[in-house]
């Protein structure tokens, strides 16, 4: 973690430790991506505070925490999401779509193509729908058209890749920029390249988990296992 990151949590946790106002329900999202988890023992010690913790690796959290921390946290209620049903994810940019464009703007069975294209990842469906509104608004259409739309998916998932893209953290990043360089690239062999051009590298653990992120972020793939597993980019689609 960085100086200024540092000061950052270390201010953040003064303010809390500080609170003395009613019971306060605290959302941390993303926190497996936290460059430092000693902040959830900090904040888990607090009086009048509970939490909500978001996570796409509940596995590498827990390794990272303090004994007495994971210890609560294994007994801790745990809700596990799936990703969307095409149904589920229709229903999700209709709403959207309600409250963002004019009446009969857009119809049902585009808002299934975009729910379908979207392969489940609501940030991709609701990245089309905008994208999709956009050319129309550009072209002055009343409607948006099978045209838009189709337009519109190829742009909607690049959208969300650049996004996920820009919110890696640096060494993070220089991983995915290591796979897409050799572009296949063992895990060994990956470790090793990263661990001599890291300034602080991290355990092959953590190397190993954030390639479990990328894959979930749709940014890397693998193929074979065990010692013949290898990885590799994602084209962009």
């Amino acid at each position: 973690m960085s100086t200024v990151g540092r000061r950052h949590t270390t201010n953040c946790s003064k303010k809390l430790d500080n609170y003395d106002g009613p019971p306060v329900i605290v959302t941390l999202d993303e926190v497996d991506q936290l460059d430092d988890a000693r902040l959830v023992y900090d904040l888990y010690r607090l009086d009048n505070f509970s939490f909500v913790l978001v996570t796409n690796d509940e596995e590498q959290l827990l390794a990272d925490l303090d004994e007495r921390v994971r210890s609560r946290l294994q007994t801790a209620e745990t809700i596990r999401f799936d990703r969307y049903h095409v149904d589920e994810l229709t229903d999700i940019v209709a709403a959207r779509a309600d409250h963002g464009l004019e009446p009969e703007a857009i119809r049902t069975d585009q808002l299934r193509l975009i729910a379908d294209a979207a392969a489940g990842d609501a940030r991709v469906g609701l990245s089309i729908l905008r994208s999709a509104a956009r050319r129309a608004d550009r072209e002055n259409a009343e409607r948006i058209t099978d045209g838009h739309v189709e337009a519109a998916i190829p742009e909607g998932r690049q959208e969300v890749r650049s996004r996920t893209l820009d919110a890696l953290r640096p060494e993070q990043r220089l991983v995915y920029e290591l796979v897409v360089e050799y572009e296949e690239i063992a895990p060994r062999d990956l470790y090793e390249e990263y661990a001599e051009q890291a300034d602080e590298p991290r355990t092959k653990r953590t190397v190993r988990s954030w390639l479990n992120k990328l894959q979930q972020y749709n940014l890397v793939e693998s193929h074979g296992s065990g010692p013949n597993r290898v990885y590799e980019a994602r084209k962009s689609e």
